[in-house]
């Protein structure tokens, strides 16, 4: 049994996941092994362009056929062909306060090591921020920091696909 938990970024520039023709193909040809779908990303008809309806929390759960392409809101019988689907697209909101709080309390170490930080000297010289948030920093003083510096050449690269 195969679950997808899809939740990345996704811009109509990009190529979708899992795609409704894709899926209608394995199901017909019997290679499908998915039992369910996660839409983390809930973008609709995005990296996953079956996503054109999204549950709640009342209800987080419906079957999708991808033999019809349509959504079931009945999920007590389900065929072999039927996936279980989910895709809450205010999920992030939905923290409840005791999780809020643990967020919080651990976030907060390093707010106050970027409020306390120096940004205004070289980066070179930054050594007051935690490891994880020096590595995370893409761009400081108006230049990109070393470790995202690929940025510079991936840019270059698609310009110059773009021309061709």
């Amino acid at each position: 049994m195969n679950w997808l938990v899809n939740g990345i970024y996704w811009e109509a520039k990009y190529p979708i996941v899992i795609g409704k023709k894709d899926l209608k193909a394995a199901v017909e040809a019997g290679t499908s092994k998915f039992k369910g779908i996660t839409d983390i990303s809930a973008d609709y008809e995005g990296s996953c362009d079956f996503t054109s309806r999204f549950t709640s929390i009342e209800e987080p759960f419906l079957l999708y056929d991808p033999i019809e392409q349509v959504h079931l809101d009945k999920i007590n019988e389900f065929s072999k062909n039927e996936i279980l689907y989910t895709s809450v697209d205010h999920l992030p909101a939905e923290m409840p306060r005791e999780a809020s709080n643990h967020f919080g309390s651990r976030l907060f170490p390093f707010v106050k090591a970027c409020l306390d930080s120096k940004f205004d000297t070289p980066w070179e010289e930054v050594n007051d921020l935690p490891l994880e948030i020096h590595n995370a920093v893409i761009a400081a003083n108006g230049d990109l920091t070393p470790n995202y510096t690929y940025i510079r050449k991936l840019r270059a690269h698609n310009e110059r696909m773009a021309k061709k």
